[in-house]
């Protein structure tokens, strides 16, 4: 090889390395996308159960669902709800494309949600596991769900520099006053 040739690689990868590596540093995380997504919807108060729930759906995104599907939240074939995103190519999860499928895949939930009349108003992790199961979007008990939100939930607090306790969850209603 000749010396202008060398010198020539030799500057392109002096180049193209760090901008590589810059590329790669500005991809966004899934969760970054979700919680944008998230925070622009009127779901905006559930941010942190719905983050805890696409982890837990997603093993913490390593399930094969999101990996070969890109699929957020293990969302199966929709029977009833008719625009919903993603490709149904024959497997039992919905099928997200392109650069934009974990934006498609939360938007899909934002409008499951809304079409379930999901509640905006954040009442507690114990009341968004009871909801979701009341609009049948699990099959496996409530107990084992939300023991497995509840751990991506707290770890997510847990990381947050500002974070002082869990919020508060109300719990069940006071008994009935009794009149005599």
């Amino acid at each position: 090889m000749s010396l202008p040739l060398l010198i020539v690689l030799f500057l392109i990868g002096l180049v193209g390395i760090p901008l590589t590596l810059l590329a790669i540093r500005r991809q966004k995380k899934p969760d970054q996308i979700i919680r944008r997504q998230i925070k622009k919807s009127k779901f905006r108060n559930w941010e942190n159960e719905i983050s805890a729930m696409a982890k837990f759906e997603t093993a913490d995104y390593e399930s094969p669902v999101f990996l070969n599907q890109h699929n957020a939240f293990g969302m199966k074939h929709a029977s009833k709800r008719k625009n919903q995103l993603g490709v149904n190519d024959g497997r039992q999860h919905r099928t997200y494309l392109g650069r934009n499928a974990v934006r498609d895949s939360t938007a899909d939930l934002i409008d499951l949600l809304t079409w379930n009349r999901f509640p905006t108003k954040n009442t507690g992790l114990t009341d968004f596991v009871n909801n979701l199961k009341n609009d049948g979007y699990y099959t496996i008990s409530r107990a084992n769900y939300f023991k497995g939100l509840n751990s991506f939930f707290m770890d997510r607090l847990m990381s947050d520099p500002f974070f002082i306790g869990p919020p508060p969850d109300p719990g069940p209603p006071p008994p009935p006053l009794k009149f005599l």
